[in-house]
């Protein structure tokens, strides 16, 4: 069975579950996507195939802001090409059920039945909640900037996690814009992250106090 092959039969399975909630299903990026008003939820697979049909599969589900993304992005990258497909929050199937490596592994075509019912009950108990709780600037600045000091577990990059931060707040108005500052300044430091990276962050501070 090729990855195409499997793809093409994990798909046929699932696909009438998330169109039921709204999902397209878009081939192109491996992922259903549900349009949010402030950007997008998604579910990503992820398949790596190995000789003899074996294929390893990550399942991660996430949510985008387009606000956050469309500012964030320049002082990330150092580039002023914005992608359109970047998530603010992602995280894998196994990291959220507290098994951190976990992936499916498929053999054989008997076996995507199986892989195709587990994705639906993560995403029936556990994964829709996640989204719809991960998907508006108000929850996301909770999330992140609730205890600055401590790393955020919704998001695999905590540099990246400074600079979301601190957008979040200001789109927020949070009263402790200024204090989540200075902390993700020191943060970004303890983390020895280069300093190009710190520049932009202060240069994208400066930007979001002269936000009105």
């Amino acid at each position: 069975m090729t990855t195409a092959e499997f793809e093409a039969a994990l798909h046929f399975e699932l696909y009438d579950f998330f169109n039921d909630r709204d999902f397209g299903f878009i081939p192109s990026k491996h992922q259903y996507r549900k349009l949010t008003p402030d950007g997008f939820q998604n579910v990503i697979f992820t398949t790596t195939t190995y000789e003899g049909d074996e294929h390893i599969m990550e399942v991660s589900i996430g949510t985008r802001i387009d606000k956050v993304e469309d500012f964030v992005q320049p002082y990330l990258y150092h580039t002023n090409v914005r992608s359109l497909e970047s998530n603010t929050v992602v995280m894998s199937l196994g990291r959220i059920r507290n098994q951190k490596y976990f992936r499916y592994i498929i053999r054989s075509p008997k076996d995507i039945g199986a892989v195709a019912s587990d994705v639906e009950d993560f995403m029936y108990t556990t994964g829709i909640r996640f989204l719809e709780e991960n998907c508006r600037v108000d929850m996301l600045d909770i999330k992140f900037n609730k205890y600055p000091e401590h790393p955020c577990n919704i998001i695999y990059n905590q540099s990246h996690r400074c600079f979301k931060g601190l957008t979040l707040a200001r789109l927020n108005h949070n009263p402790h814009f200024y204090a989540l500052q200075e902390i993700y300044e020191e943060t970004l430091m303890k983390l020895g992250t280069d300093k190009d990276t710190v520049r932009n962050f202060k240069k994208m501070a400066k930007r979001l106090i002269d936000l009105t």
